[in-house]
């Protein structure tokens, strides 16, 4: 896919790539952009939301916003938010997707060991 872009450009698109995974790399950052995929919201409605205090949503929205997963719309003095682009939407379930494949292969793996170990012991 990358083959015929230049090295410069290339390089540039793998930077964008770990800043925007990087920002987005965060349990608090994760559940404000999952309170977004419903549509724009406010500082203090992100605030209850996520049990945390506004100052806290407005530091991790800033950094989302300046690597523009999220936008900022301004209304009088009331400011809302929202994510840019929906396709960001799509590869946040598509990460969530992965996740529980392995959380699930993972508990078959446990269920499968708890097993053995039953025999193991004797049946006790």
């Amino acid at each position: 896919m990358t083959d015929n872009i230049p090295d410069e450009i290339r390089e540039e698109l793998y930077d964008l790539h770990a800043r925007t995974c990087k920002a987005m790399a965060n349990k608090t950052r994760i559940k404000i952009l999952d309170s977004l995929k419903q549509g724009e919201r406010r500082v203090d409605e992100l605030a209850e939301a996520l049990n945390t205090t506004a100052p806290n949503v407005s530091q991790h929205l800033s950094l989302l916003k300046k690597e523009g997963i999220v936008c900022k719309r301004q209304e009088k003095r009331y400011a809302f938010y929202s994510i840019c682009d929906r396709r960001i939407v799509k590869a946040c379930n598509l990460v969530k997707e992965v996740m529980l494949d392995r959380l699930q292969k993972k508990e078959e793996s446990l269920s499968r060991v708890s097993r053995y170990a039953e025999d193991f012991m004797g049946g006790e």
